[in-house]
């Protein structure tokens, strides 16, 4: 398994987590299809976006990330217990807020609030880290940019990632709308 300095060229010092997150957006930005009929929708949100990405501040502490932490990918045994993660074909070094922003966003109904701040509340719980909202919310945002350049690039038949692709603008607006409010 390529590790992701190997896959994009950089060093595991952890100095350069901000340089590994700008070549993953910029990664992601080319795969977006500029021709699609919602382009002009999120263009100037993900823009936008991309602004907060100078107040995000290097991770005191580096973690191995998962980077598709998702319910698909964690395995439970009959008692509801964490029996195995799966599928670290994208494993990489870096902010562990990353993972949490990408199983939020893709397992829990973003947009229900209070639902979103149980989960954040217990992870704090759980792991006695607190959870930065604008870095927290920037990174939901980055997530929203891979699903809409991972659905670019891999059409469907069923249309279903028609769906996740227009789950993933909507929260977009969502995120861009609390980093404006902080």
């Amino acid at each position: 398994m390529r590790f992701w300095q190997d896959r994009d060229g950089l060093s595991t010092h952890w100095v350069l987590w901000k340089q590994q997150l700008e070549l993953m957006i910029s990664k992601w930005m080319s795969r977006i299809n500029p021709l699609s009929s919602d382009y002009h929708e999120f263009c100037d949100q993900l823009n936008q976006l991309r602004k907060y990405a100078k107040a995000i501040c290097e991770p005191t502490q580096l973690h191995l990330l998962h980077c598709d932490y998702i319910g698909r990918n964690i395995l439970v045994d009959r008692e509801n217990r964490v029996s195995g993660i799966i599928d670290f074909d994208a494993a990489r070094i870096g902010d562990a807020v990353y993972d949490l922003a990408k199983i939020i966003w893709v397992d829990i109904d973003f947009s229900d609030l209070e639902l979103r701040n149980a989960f954040l509340e217990g992870w704090v719980c759980t792991y006695k880290q607190t959870v930065p909202k604008m870095k927290f919310l920037f990174y939901v945002g980055i997530q929203c940019l891979a699903a809409i350049a991972w659905t670019d690039k891999n059409p469907s038949a069923d249309g279903t990632n028609a769906v996740f692709r227009a789950s993933a603008i909507r929260t977009l607006r969502i995120v861009l709308k609390e980093l404006e409010a902080l």
